[in-house]
């Protein structure tokens, strides 16, 4: 493993077109992680994640996988799930506030929130293509 590199431990539950769902149980490195206290896998003992194969890749249900995030994906993440929408907002809010009210404000606001997790929702192939995850079979534990 890489230094900036996140790496989960998973089995591989699925094998949808050409995905592979995976569940990865949370470990004891996770809370070393910078994402901590973010990250939905500190509160639940599973996660699932759903990875693109490649069309070379051969993978069976059951089998035990490596689930490596590439490099600056967790700064990629937080940029988009918490940095961007908080400028957002406070730009809608201050906007809002400035022309017109305090209430007008926090209604522009949120509509801008609104707007950029609707587009989100609607370019997440763009933004998947971003932030990439890839599986390798894990040769340390067979």
């Amino acid at each position: 493993m890489k230094r900036n590199e996140i790496e989960h431990i998973g089995v591989i539950t699925a094998i949808p077109d050409s995905k592979t769902v995976i569940v990865t149980i949370k470990k004891d490195a996770c809370t070393g992680c910078s994402l901590g206290k973010w990250c939905t896998t500190v509160e639940t003992d599973e996660d699932t994640l759903t990875v693109r194969l490649d069309k070379d890749e051969n993978f069976s249900v059951g089998e035990r996988v490596k689930v490596i995030a590439e490099e600056n994906s967790e700064i990629k993440a937080i940029m988009l799930c918490f940095v961007i929408p908080s400028i957002l907002f406070i730009c809608g809010l201050f906007i809002g506030a400035f022309y017109f009210n305090s209430i007008i404000g926090c209604v522009i606001g949120f509509a801008a929130l609104a707007i950029y997790f609707f587009s989100f929702y609607i370019n997440k192939n763009l933004i998947n293509q971003k932030i990439k995850f890839f599986i390798v079979k894990d040769c340390d534990n067979e």
